[in-house]
Order: C-alpha cells, then sequence, then structure tokens
C-alpha cells in the first residue's frame, strides 16, 4: 500500500475529518466530492482577484494530489485484500525456518522483539510468538551497538497451520513499523504494512490442500 508522510496524515485529518486509518472508500469519495466543490478555481475566478486565484489554485493542486495518492492506496489495498482471499482458499499455511532479516538503526528493538534488552542475541536462541506456537530461532550471534548504529537482526520464523498468520503479522508489524528501515523477508524487501507482511507470509508457507 502506498506510505503517506506524517505531514499528509495530518493533511489527511484536516480534510476528510479522519486519521488515515479510519477513513474507508466510501467516506473518502464523498469528502472528495464536498473538496473539489469548495476549492475548485472555477468558484473564485469571477471575484477578479489573482492573489486569491493563485492561493485557491495552488491549494485545489495540493487536495488534487493528496485524492490520487489517496485513490491509489485503496486500490492497492483492495488488491492486496483480494490476493489475501484468493491465497486461503484451499489452502493451509506452515513453514519450518523462514528466513527474515530487520535492518535498523535502533538499539531498542531487540528489546521490543524479545525482552532481551542490552545483551547479547545468540545463535540458536528461541522465542515464542505470544499468542501462538510460532517461534522466532536467532540465525546469528547480535549485540547491540551505539545508538544510530545500523545494524541487522536475522531470525528464522516457524509455524505450523494450526498458527493464526494474522497474529504473527501482526505482532511482527506492531513490534518493527517504528523501528526498523528495511524489512527482508525470504531474501526479498517487503513493505511496512501490517497486509504486506501478512501476504508476505503467506506466499512463502502456503501449501494446497487435497
Amino acid at each position: 500500500m502506498m506510505q503517506f508522510s506524517e505531514e499528509e496524515k495530518k493533511e489527511i485529518l484536516k480534510h476528510f475529518g479522519k486519521p488515515l486509518s479510519d477513513l474507508d472508500y466510501d467516506d473518502f469519495i464523498k469528502q472528495r466530492k464536498q473538496l473539489f466543490l469548495k476549492y475548485h478555481p472555477d468558484v473564485y475566478q469571477n471575484l477578479g482577484n489573482e492573489t486569491v486565484n493563485q492561493m485557491m489554485n495552488e491549494q485545489f493542486q495540493k487536495i488534487n494530489i493528496l485524492c490520487d495518492k489517496l485513490e491509489n492506496h485503496f486500490t492497492s489495498k483492495k488488491s492486496l485484500v483480494s490476493e489475501i482471499n484468493i491465497l486461503k482458499e484451499n489452502a493451509a499455511f506452515s513453514i519450518d525456518g523462514l528466513e527474515i532479516e530487520l535492518l535498523t538503526s535502533d538499539k531498542d528493538l531487540v528489546y521490543h522483539l524479545f525482552g532481551t534488552q542490552y545483551r547479547w542475541l545468540q545463535r540458536g536462541e528461541k522465542f515464542k510468538i505470544p499468542e501462538t506456537n510460532a517461534f522466532i530461532i536467532i540465525r546469528e550471534d547480535h549485540l547491540n551497538r551505539s545508538v544510530g548504529f545500523r545494524q541487522s537482526v536475522k531470525m528464522f520464523l516457524t509455524f505450523t497451520e494450526n498458527d493464526s498468520l494474522e497474529v504473527i503479522a501482526a505482532w511482527l508489524f506492531l513490534n518493527i513499523e517504528k523501528s526498523v528501515e528495511t524489512l527482508i523477508i525470504n531474501k526479498e524487501v517487503q513493505k511496512m504494512d501490517f497486509a504486506n507482511i501478512l501476504l508476505a507470509l503467506m506466499r512463502t508457507s502456503r501449501r494446497l490442500l487435497n
């Protein structure tokens, strides 16, 4: 899905009355129509004031760009949901040792994930993912570095068909979204949002049922 800056999120809240996380497609379409009626340059051209015309043109262009990005966001979101539903059909999901790598400059990441702040992670250490029987095994020894030093945390993820992929994806996303600069699953860089993480887990672990 599309990535929005903090400034864009503020503009969305300002113009649509809801944060991006609460805005659905129907509300977006309705409010976009009202915004276009309110800020369209034709509304102000008859005033004969060039300064006003220029100001409103600039505002309309900004809103138009933001609305185009939101349109792409909702289109992408629908596509992701559609693929997730297709992958779920007549399938189960399990994998032994899915490779995951996290690139970060946040020395507190290890604490957020495993509760082991300021110490080594040792190769072979095992951590259970809450609310599941899935688990993480550390791939390489890891020592937290000083603030600002970019580091890599490598791990294997194992889960069975009895584990909820949604819970696993949510746990990973919520613990890394503000700390990890790059997420790599199965040697492919992934976008940092819940739906894309879930989709990556599904693609790499899917097996068809007879």
